[in-house]
């Protein structure tokens, strides 16, 4: 069985300020690159990050993934989700991760990995106390209705039209869902660590 990794880094990053958000120091390293770590030691059987930052680009680069450009991000997800799908086309299931989660374990990515392989045709979406979060895995029956999505619909989409193939990969601290879409969002994320650290 083949499950490979959509990494969703081509954001505009409207709402975070003058930098891409995806560069934010988060304790020492770029966001970016603590999300990207977490995915390359879940070990799938390929992983392409989507961007359309120059920055961005290398700094995955440097981290030894394969990027492919989106052209046109303010055209919404939608473009990012179907460029990454066509990389990996001939994956059993691929699972579509956003690039802001800087707290996402690898055991959480495993986690839901392995419950795909006892459920395979099932979405699996990590999640806390039942509710639904990223990133997700989708098997191919339903990758002609990710690529038929447009604008700035993504995954869940899909997931609302197909309630009944979903199940949940509870993690055990909802830090790891949080993702960071404005600076402030950020300086949370970092207070956290920093109280766990004390």
């Amino acid at each position: 069985m083949k499950i490979g990794c959509v990494l969703l880094a081509a954001g505009v990053s409207q709402r975070f300020g003058t930098i891409n958000k995806l560069l934010g120091d988060f304790v020492g390293d770029p966001i970016v690159v603590r999300t990207a770590q977490a995915i390359q030691k879940a070990e799938f059987c390929v992983v392409v990050a989507v961007v359309s930052d120059d920055a961005v680009d290398a700094v995955l680069s440097e981290c030894g993934l394969r990027t492919v450009r989106n052209p046109r991000p303010e055209d919404g997800i939608s473009g990012s989700i179907k460029i990454g799908l066509n990389e990996l086309c001939n994956c059993d299931a691929v699972m579509f991760a956003v690039a802001d989660q800087p707290l996402l374990s690898s055991e959480s990515i495993k986690g839901a990995v392995d419950l795909y392989k006892l459920h395979p045709g099932n979405i699996i979406s990590l999640a806390y106390d039942g509710n639904r979060g990223n990133p997700v895995i989708f098997p191919r029956c339903f990758y002609s209705e990710l690529y038929a999505l447009s604008g700035d619909s993504g995954g869940s989409a899909v997931i609302k039209r197909h309630t009944e193939s979903l199940l949940l990969y509870d993690v055990s601290d909802p830090i790891e869902l949080a993702d960071t879409d404005t600076a402030k969002e950020l300086q949370n994320l970092i207070d956290h660590v920093n109280r766990r650290q004390k």
